[in-house]
């Protein structure tokens, strides 16, 4: 079945979705190209405030319309500069040293940021935090991964009211 329930304790709900993330990101069960094209997993962080390092608002013409989007910094082979003008494709992992107006930034790329913030929600973590299993948490990644990009997975109705439920 492609479907699994996953009955965890109330309450629980990040702590099972860190979990997750931990297992896609350890087997690296994302897809670069997809983050690359259709996420804004590639903009560079300051570390220290945890803002985009630089932005701006460009014009594109989307269905035909002319709209205002923010365009972002990104690391590139050969540099750094703006998503908008890249042409030999961004990198979506490491640690950057920008200068900007004079000043050196320290920063991440977003997907970056999140890998690191997962490393220590291991499945064996989020099992003592949800109930659910460990080797449940793999193959529930594991499934995801093979069904991607057809996959999702469904919080319920939002009928949770705790203080750690996504809303």
């Amino acid at each position: 079945s492609l479907t699994d329930w996953a009955p965890i304790k109330p309450g629980t709900d990040v702590a099972f979705l860190l979990g997750l993330m931990n297992e896609i990101f350890t087997q690296k069960y994302y897809d670069k190209k997809h983050l690359t094209k259709n996420t804004n997993a590639d903009m560079l962080i300051n570390i220290e405030t945890g803002l985009p390092v630089i932005t701006q608002t460009i014009t594109k013409i989307k269905k035909g319309k002319e709209v205002e989007v923010t365009d972002y910094y990104v690391a590139l082979s050969s540099g750094y500069g703006f998503k908008s003008e890249n042409h030999e494709g961004t990198q979506l992992f490491g640690s950057h040293d920008v200068e900007v107006e004079g000043n050196i930034i320290n920063c991440k790329t977003a997907l970056q940021l999140m890998i690191d913030a997962c490393k220590d929600y291991t499945p064996e973590w989020t099992e003592k935090e949800t109930t659910i299993s460990a080797g449940q948490i793999r193959k529930i990644a594991r499934k995801l991964n093979e069904a991607k990009p057809a996959c999702f997975l469904e919080r319920g109705y939002r009928s949770e009211r705790y203080a750690s439920s996504l809303r």
